[in-house]
């Protein structure tokens, strides 16, 4: 019957093969009876790749939803159980990121924290700076001020 069946005779063999590697103790041991993380479906990394795209773009959670091509329902599903956060939470921690990295650029004699924070498609400034300190441990206009004082 196995050699009939290819993908039988496949899987068979692959559980034959992983019952010898887990049974003896060899140099890949601890790297085999390691937990690994299950790798996010196709879906979830398509709306991620879409809302990195255009953070700064208003986006709704439906809007994500249908360019992974799913339902609202199963693209929060699939961040909370392969990102531990929901796809709008990946899109607050991504504005505030790209926030970052653009105040420590910028030359506070020239641009504002507002101007930053909206380039970033931030929609309420008391909400971003309060986010921004809990995330950075300082406020935005100290990071702004931080990069040509250090």
């Amino acid at each position: 019957m196995f050699r009939s069946m290819a993908a039988a005779r496949q899987q068979l063999e692959q559980t034959v093969l992983t019952g010898f590697l887990l049974s003896h103790t060899h140099t890949y041991s601890d790297a085999l009876l390691r937990p690994q993380s299950a790798a996010a479906p196709f879906y979830v990394r398509r709306a991620e790749a879409y809302i990195e795209a255009h953070f700064s773009e208003p986006l709704s959670l439906a809007d994500i939803a249908a360019h992974a091509g799913v339902s609202a329902r199963s693209l929060q599903n699939g961040f909370q159980n392969f990102r531990n956060m929901t796809p709008m939470g990946f899109l607050r921690s991504l504005k505030l990121k790209h926030a970052y990295e653009i105040l420590l650029l910028s030359d506070p004699g020239t641009v504002t924290v507002t101007e930053i924070a909206l380039r970033c498609g931030v929609s309420h400034i008391g909400e971003f700076a309060t986010a921004y300190k809990r995330t950075f441990g300082e406020t935005p206009r100290q990071t702004l001020r931080r990069t040509r004082a250090g």
